[in-house]
């Protein structure tokens, strides 16, 4: 375990407004996950935004995929005696530069640091941000820190590394926050929305018998995760991209979650057709926070006309909202027809860059010119409708 202190002294102030004490912020940084557990449990009790802020989750992922020790790290931050915050970081390597970055990335939605709130709302401005930047003093050697999709916006009292560093490119999640099924029927469909559904409906009723069913132990699950994984690999590379659940360690992964402790549960909603899955949603819930992670639905000629995929989604809110105590669903970044549908609130986020070294500044071009030309690409129909009909021909780093 590393032990640091920040260059800089704070003075914290009372709710009064008088002066307590100044204390000099401190940082330990150790590569063993369950070094931290105790107060990352107490910090991920307070609420997350994403499963990659879940104890139970990142240490999953980490035994999962073999992460070696040398290249995990998890800082707590102290101010006097009181914690203020965790920043668990993998360091990984892309475009030749070493970089330190989430466990988790693409596979949940967003992320950030586990922060002390009530402590944070103690700081001026200032303050924050002489913290975070004691706080990268304080990281292991690294040529940049990047952290992708840093939730932002109004929403968010005190932002991960807020003040510092770049942040290129920014993007929304899409949730769905509601009290009832009843809230979201009225305020996302119209009668023609309802039409439609009911007769999407209509096909699968006449294969067969279909139900949905919600999934939350891992005998019931293992057979519904192969076929999820068997049907987006053949859709994968259809359309040429790379598939993010392509290795066994990936999909062990999130087999094995289902037998994890803590509050952040796996569930898999699949819907049925005379007891084949034809379309399902791998999520993960907390408390009320309901996180979509996988979706996948049937490519079988006979099913489609149903839209098995949306018949799925539709079923799971009204489940979801008035039988599982869920009153906001998580269905990821990125714009969609689906999205814009049944989400009433967006949540912007941030791709944000502290370049360290040389190397780091070069990393922080080549990476953040990719994502503004595929942010620029998929927000123009003509250019995405090109780039989609070249996109199998492309390197990996285009795909997406």
């Amino acid at each position: 375990m590393i032990l640091a202190k920040s260059k800089k002294t704070m003075t914290q102030h009372s709710p009064s407004g008088e002066t307590d004490r100044s204390r000099q912020p401190m940082f330990t940084v150790t590569s063993n996950i369950t070094d931290v557990e105790t107060t990352w449990r107490e910090l991920e009790g307070r609420g997350i935004h994403s499963p990659g802020q879940s104890f139970d989750f990142v240490k999953n992922w980490v035994f999962a995929n073999k992460i070696a020790p040398k290249d995990q790290f998890y800082l707590k931050a102290y101010l006097g005696k009181q914690t203020m915050a965790l920043l668990p970081l993998h360091r990984t390597k892309r475009f030749g530069a070493s970089i330190l970055t989430w466990f988790l990335g693409s596979h949940v939605a967003c992320n950030g640091a586990l922060i002390n709130e009530a402590a944070f709302a103690e700081l001026s401005e200032d303050e924050r941000l002489e913290f975070w930047q004691g706080v990268v003093r304080a990281l292991p050697p690294a040529d940049a820190v990047y952290l992708p999709s840093v939730p932002t916006g109004e929403g968010v009292r005190f932002e991960t590394l807020e003040g510092m560093g770049k942040r290129p490119v920014c993007d929304k999640i899409y949730r769905a926050r509601f009290d009832s099924w009843d809230e979201i029927d009225k305020s996302r469909r119209d009668r023609k929305r309802r039409k439609r559904d009911k007769q999407h409906r209509q096909k699968l009723d006449a294969l067969g018998e279909v139900q949905l069913q919600r999934i939350e132990d891992k005998q019931n699950a293992k057979p519904v995760l192969a076929k999820m994984f068997e049907l987006n690999k053949r859709r994968f590379e259809v359309l040429g991209i790379e598939n993010p659940f392509e290795t066994q360690e990936v999909q062990d992964f999130y087999l094995k979650a289902f037998d994890a402790p803590g509050d952040a549960k796996p569930v898999i909603y699949a819907l049925m057709l005379d007891g084949e899955m034809i379309g399902a949603r791998y999520c993960v819930q907390q408390n009320g926070d309901l996180f979509m992670l996988i979706s996948t639905m049937s490519d079988d000629e006979e099913v489609m006309p149903g839209s098995p995929g949306h018949q799925c989604l539709l079923e799971t809110f009204k489940v979801a909202f008035d039988q599982h105590g869920v009153d906001n669903v998580d269905i990821g970044i990125g714009a969609s027809e689906e999205k814009r549908r049944w989400c009433n609130d967006l949540q912007p986020v941030c791709n944000r860059f502290v370049p360290r070294t040389a190397v780091g500044w070069i990393f922080f071009s080549v990476q953040s010119s990719l994502e503004y030309l595929k942010r620029t690409v998929k927000h123009n129909k003509k250019l995405f409708g090109f780039y989609k009909s070249i996109r199998g021909f492309l390197p990996p780093v285009l795909r997406t």
